[in-house]
């Protein structure tokens, strides 16, 4: 909620990571991406919401990311939330700094089987 305008932060491991600057074919990506994701929750009449660029995932109390698209089901979440941490899909477009952060296996664990235990 206080980043400076025009700059962008996740926050991994505790520490806080500032973001390369969007390049456009990152955006055109996210934005193809998010589009079919909210058509196919959309033909399949699920109970979900796609948020595009912005809204932010927790995944524990040192570490937030702010991927390119996700889907989060059930309960629509309150009109002023800016996080969630129960996603069900989530879409990063891996760009050349953040390749090695946000293809290593850790990603992969939290964003993919993360509910994996728990369904």
């Amino acid at each position: 909620m206080e980043q400076p305008e025009g700059k962008h932060y996740e926050l991994v491991a505790g520490e806080v990571v500032a973001m390369a600057p969007e390049r456009a074919i990152h955006g055109r990506t996210k934005f193809h991406v998010a589009t079919r994701l909210a058509e196919a929750v959309r033909a399949a009449d699920l109970d979900c919401e796609m948020f595009g660029d912005g809204m932010a995932v927790r995944v524990d109390a040192e570490t937030v990311y702010e991927p390119g698209a996700l889907v989060r089901c059930g309960p629509r979440l309150d009109d002023n939330a800016t996080e969630l941490s129960d996603p069900v899909i989530v879409v990063e477009a891996v760009s050349p700094s953040s390749h090695k952060r946000d293809s290593g296996s850790n990603w992969r664990t939290i964003f993919v089987c993360r509910r994996c235990a728990t369904t």
